[in-house]
């Protein structure tokens, strides 16, 4: 299966020596064949993905700080972070499968290692690392296997990293500006990947430290364009 094959060279991508090199594989068997949400984040985080294979889990089963907040967001178009299915991890812990009333997202990372710690927390990838794992076409080939409907930018850095190796342009606005305008217009923008057209979203990154996040969730208008976008 391709996507097995990616799962596996990003396992075995150790190209940028400031990246912690331990990551587990990627867990294919939490992957919904009937996503339509693909969800960019900025890098693997020390505790999650990295540990336990699976996208917002720790290695005990348990959905991390991020995965509880952006779950939140996600019900509200009937999307969740839990797997299509029960997931039991290497050593024994298990993974509920979600609610089968709500559809399964995918996530991956601009750069698919753990860039390790700083003074304020997770240090952010460079741009020496993320242009590595774009020229891997990690990415590419992700959205080119999945062909999600939506994808949603989560962050700043994948935002800016989006636009600026994606679309050719940098954002001169902030999140929560590029959020307004798109409501205002009530238009999601659409941009083509080889042959596949999708829409795009920056979003909030769901930390429990971002105020701005809470305030996405409350965007009614915001959350009545994606369910219609989805529905199309």
């Amino acid at each position: 299966m391709e996507l097995a094959n990616i799962y596996n060279d990003i396992y075995h991508c150790h190209i940028c020596p400031k990246m912690d090199p331990f990551k587990e594989k990627r867990n294919i068997s939490a992957v919904s064949h009937k996503t339509k949400v693909f969800i960019i984040s900025q890098a693997l985080a020390e505790k999650q993905l990295r540990l336990s294979g699976v996208n917002f889990f720790t290695s005990d089963g348990i959905l991390g700080s991020t995965g509880k907040q952006l779950e939140k967001f996600l019900n509200t178009f009937n999307q969740t972070v839990f797997p299509p299915n029960d997931i039991i991890l290497k050593n024994g812990s298990v993974i509920n499968q979600g609610d089968l009333n709500k559809t399964s997202v995918y996530n991956t990372e601009i750069t698919q290692c753990f860039p390790g710690k700083e003074a304020k927390g997770d240090r952010k990838p460079d741009t020496s690392e993320i242009k590595n794992c774009l020229d891997k076409n990690f990415l590419f080939n992700e959205i080119k296997i999945i062909k999600p409907k939506l994808l949603l930018l989560m962050g700043r850095l994948s935002i800016k990293t989006f636009y600026k190796f994606i679309l050719g342009n940098e954002p001169n606005k902030s999140t929560n500006e590029m959020i307004d305008d798109i409501v205002r217009k009530g238009i999601i923008p659409k941009c083509e990947l080889g042959e596949h057209k999708l829409g795009f979203l920056p979003i909030q990154h769901a930390s429990g430290l971002n105020p701005q996040y809470n305030t996405m969730l409350k965007n009614s208008d915001l959350l009545k364009l994606i369910k219609r976008f989805l529905n199309e």
